[in-house]
Formats: C-alpha cells, structure tokens, sequence
C-alpha cells in the first residue's frame, strides 16, 4: 500500500473500533489497486472503478494538495463551476 494520506487514515479507522470503521477499512483495503504507468505513462483504471466513479472516455486529473482526484469531464466542469461561486463564502468559514 502507498505512503501518504490514505494510509493515515486507515489506521485512524482502524484505532476507532467500530463496526462502521471495520466496515468502511474493509471496503477500501478490498477495493485498492495497485497499478503501474504504460509505455505511454498512462495509468490504467480497472473497469469496476471507472464504472463506480461515473468515468468515461474523457476525465480530469484535479489537483488536490497532496492527492490527485479523477473526474468525468463533464461532472468536472459541473463541480467547478458550483465550487467557484461558493469558494469566497468557504474561505470566509475558514477565516481565510
């Protein structure tokens, strides 16, 4: 398993205990997939991914600090455009 928030945050479900922790490690831990860049330096989604993340031919690769995030083009550019007219009242809750 890679290095990085993810793990963290599956010992922190771990420590919790409960059987919702229990259930939600065991989702992602059975769901993970390691994969490796082509010869092109794509990354391969395998099909049960794809299809649970809505993606189809055409996705965006959001940067998001310290992880990336996929995206169907058009959900992308549905998420962005709601999140650019709430951005100033985010960074006001944030004292941003």
């Amino acid at each position: 398993m890679r290095r990085g928030l993810a793990p963290r945050r599956l010992r922190r479900l771990r420590r919790d205990g409960s059987q919702e922790a229990r259930q939600l490690t065991r989702f992602l831990a059975a769901n993970a997939h390691d994969t490796e860049l082509d010869s092109a330096g794509r990354v391969g989604v395998p099909d049960f991914l794809r299809e649970h993340a809505g993606l189809t031919k055409d996705v965006v690769v959001a940067g998001a600090g310290d992880r990336f995030e996929l995206w169907d083009k058009a959900a992308w550019a549905d998420q962005n455009a709601s999140l650019s007219k709430s951005v100033p009242d985010i960074a006001a809750a944030l004292g941003s």
